[in-house]
């Protein structure tokens, strides 16, 4: 049920936005101070009260099955645990005036988008396609043909990515795609993200320590560096780690966009009832 506003004297948001998280752990914490700044930006000069911003609930499991170890076959389904979240979202209890519950979901995780079809079929909660929604925005906006992507292997191999680039007529590329492809992914991508030989990733929270947050930028400053030479005008960051090191700007000339900030400004716009949500497959 979507929250009644009138009590609080706030008409603008609609419905409750639904985040499922702890896919990493991290992500979905950034996500929600992405919510709360891209509501701040989109009412300028308004002086904020706690009751003007986006209501959202969380589900955050970490323990959801690593969705890149599943897509690359070495590991269990997280598909499971990401319908507990769902239904979690969709039948979240409340306080003593009933029953609160998401009105549609946003996942912050790239590689979690592969499982997109088979959560909607489940028709639980509309669920915002975050990658769709990345790619939608860059096509409006600039003349971009060729798109690099930072991501998980698993992301890659799932292709989501490319497939979107595709049914916009944009060409993508990664570092698998490079000479050493499958070295430079796993150097400088899969081990800031993961950790390797006894380093601490940005799973880890190794982004929160100095003497390991230069060393993880360092590498994926030169991942975009490569991909850059390899002729990505523009680089998505597709991964929700990565954001957490390396935020949207510019690195050797191209610009770097985060998913979870265009997911961010999606949400609020289908919060506040100005568009609709996917509907519920099923129902």
């Amino acid at each position: 049920m979507a929250i009644d506003d009138g009590a609080a004297e706030n008409a603008v948001w609609k419905k409750v936005i639904g985040i499922v998280g702890g896919l990493g752990p991290h992500a979905h914490i950034r996500f929600e101070e992405l919510l709360l700044r891209a509501a701040e930006i989109g009412a300028p000069g308004k002086v904020f009260r706690d009751q003007d911003y986006p209501p959202y609930l969380v589900s955050a499991l970490p323990g959801t099955p690593d969705r890149t170890e599943y897509l690359l076959g070495r590991g269990p389904s997280p598909l499971p645990w990401l319908e507990r979240s769902l239904r979690a979202l969709e039948g979240a209890p409340g306080g003593a005036g009933g029953g609160v519950s998401a009105d549609f979901a946003v996942m912050a995780c790239n590689a979690a988008h592969a499982l997109l079809p088979e959560l909607r079929a489940m028709g639980i909660l509309p669920i915002l396609d975050v990658v769709s929604e990345t790619i939608d925005s860059i096509r409006r906006r600039s003349e971009i043909r060729t798109i690099g992507l930072l991501a998980t292997t698993g992301t890659l191999e799932a292709r989501i990515y490319q497939r979107a680039c595709a049914a916009h007529g944009l060409n993508a590329t990664s570092l698998l795609a490079l000479p050493r492809g499958e070295d430079l992914q796993r150097s400088l991508v899969m081990a800031t993200i993961y950790g390797d030989a006894g380093q601490a990733g940005i799973k880890a929270g190794a982004h929160r320590q100095p003497e390991h947050r230069s060393r993880l930028l360092e590498n994926l400053q030169r991942a975009v560096g490569l991909l850059a030479e390899a002729g990505a005008e523009l680089v998505i960051s597709a991964c929700t780690e990565i954001p957490l090191v390396l935020p949207p700007g510019r690195v050797s000339g191209v610009e770097i966009v985060d998913p979870l900030e265009v997911a961010a400004r999606a949400a609020l716009e289908v919060a506040a009832g100005r568009r609709q949500a996917e509907p519920r497959a099923g129902r």
